[in-house]
């Protein structure tokens, strides 16, 4: 027995912002990261994200993580009323697997607030381009005692170019 149908292609690893803006000329190169505790993160006078070419990543508390990009644009995780970061961030995300993983009250500076529930038992669908960030949305269950919400929630997916 033969089968002639082809087998589909794998999907491009990274198919926007990662492998872009790499010279055919170049081999990518990898940079390691490098930790810097969280209160080297709340300086007020911090020097700029990166020299055009870093992620930063900084721990700030319990599931929050504040992400800045080469280009600035800075990201908080998990955005909620007890852990934030010293700034107002960019974009936030949240999740609602417990009341420490989001606010109902974000601080009306962030421009974008992902979160990760839709409306009307929809789940949510985000798909976002900041200068060189995309983020995007996987959505999730959430087990509970009684049963299990479909599609719930969301893991969050970052990719950031650097």
């Amino acid at each position: 027995m033969g089968n002639s149908a082809r087998a589909a292609e794998p999907p491009e690893k990274c198919p926007r912002m990662v492998a872009q803006d790499q010279p055919s000329t170049t081999t990518p190169r990898v940079w390691r990261a490098a930790f810097r505790p969280a209160a080297d993160a709340k300086t007020a006078d911090a020097e700029p994200a990166n020299a055009g070419r870093e992620v930063r990543l900084t721990f700030v508390g319990h599931s929050t993580f504040l992400i800045e990009s080469p280009a600035g644009v800075t990201i908080a995780t998990d955005y909620n009323d007890y852990v934030r970061p010293d700034i107002v961030p960019l974009i936030a995300t949240m999740n609602r697997a417990h009341d420490t993983h989001y606010t109902d009250h974000p601080d009306p500076g962030i421009a974008y607030v992902l979160r990760g529930w839709g409306e009307n038992g929809q789940p949510a669908q985000h798909d976002l381009t900041v200068e060189d960030v995309w983020i995007r949305n996987v959505p999730t269950n959430i087990r509970r005692g009684a049963g299990t919400d479909y599609e719930a929630n969301s893991m969050f997916v970052f990719e950031v170019a650097g």
